[in-house]
């Protein structure tokens, strides 16, 4: 399962990626599970800029969950789901059923590695360097003080075959993958209905991505 990441920091990389300028605040690019990171949603408003795409708005929530605020929601959040157990939870079923998909961008994620005995990170970044979307869904908690913050979740797929993966341990030898998006389909996997999105959670290309 994927905890950490390095996100996207750099200006006008961010903006030549993905479309969308990226907001001024700060953010440091390793994330882990429990802090916050960008993640790219269908626009509403928040973070826009002019010029920028006109379906496309960046916001500022937590990776999974933070800490803070489990007993709020009794832990029903995380920051990796299973696609094909979306529909096990209520929260994530009602996030994918009403659209509230998302794009999360990085530059590398990180992998758990057991072979050498201890618990090691395997980097995996695509060959040309360029950072890419991984499909995510997200959604909001309200808070007691009435007010409310947003997270966001990696969708995975099994990856027992894939060739990436193969050189990996991973805890319990559970192979899974991240949904990484093709450019051309960040659009489409945002506005898309369900039926369409789903056409978009597959394996990425093993040959296009490194381990390092």
């Amino acid at each position: 399962m994927c905890s950490h990441f390095h996100t996207v920091i750099d200006a006008s990389v961010f903006k030549s990626s993905f479309g969308i300028a990226l907001p001024q605040c700060e953010q440091h690019k390793n994330v882990f599970a429990g802090t916050q990171s960008f993640f790219i949603k269908k626009r509403s408003g928040s973070f826009s800029v002019d010029g920028d795409s006109p379906e496309k708005d960046v916001r500022l929530g937590f990776f999974g969950l933070s800490p803070q605020y489990s007993e709020t929601t009794s832990g029903h959040a995380s920051y990796n789901t299973p696609y094909e157990a979306i529909h096990k939870s209520a929260i994530f079923s009602q996030a994918w059923n009403t659209d509230k998909r998302c794009i999360i961008p990085v530059s590398a994620i990180f992998e758990p590695d057991l072979k050498s005995g201890r618990i090691n990170e395997a980097c995996i970044s695509r060959v040309d360097g360029t950072p890419f979307g991984i499909a995510g869904i997200w959604w909001s908690i309200s808070l007691p003080d009435g007010t409310s913050v947003e997270c966001f979740t990696m969708l995975t797929v099994d990856a027992q075959d894939y060739p990436l993966l193969q050189s990996v341990l991973m805890p319990f030898d559970a192979k899974r993958m991240v949904v990484i998006l093709d450019r051309d389909d960040y659009t489409n996997w945002l506005d898309g209905d369900v039926s369409e999105a789903a056409k978009f959670v597959r394996l990425y290309p093993a040959t296009q991505l490194q381990i390092t």
